[in-house]
């Protein structure tokens, strides 16, 4: 799921022009193509999840006070509980699926 204006800015810069974000096909590849961006823009796929959840001026700072940590660190201390737990949710189950894919 995107935020509104996420959502219409993802679709601007594909040139879908009024793309309905509540149509879920339309919503999965707004949501993937904003986190290609993210994912290029932050470089650690980590940090594009974070950004994807809590936005990229929020992660933009976090990163600049604590870059060079191991991402495990970094992660506990994200000071958003919503974002600290959507990160460990979405990274815990992609190493789940690496292993078992």
């Amino acid at each position: 799921q995107l935020m509104p204006a996420t959502g219409q800015e993802e679709a601007r810069l594909l040139e879908m022009g009024n793309a309905d974000l509540w149509d879920p096909a339309t919503n999965i590849l707004l949501g993937a193509s904003h986190l290609a961006r993210l994912q290029k823009r932050f470089r650690r796929l980590e940090w594009a999840v974070a950004a994807y959840n809590a936005g990229s001026g929020s992660v933009g700072k976090w990163i600049k006070e604590g870059e060079d940590r191991p991402f495990d660190e970094w992660m506990e201390d994200i000071p958003y509980n919503e974002t600290r737990n959507y990160v460990r949710k979405v990274m815990g189950n992609l190493f789940i699926y690496r292993v078992l894919y």
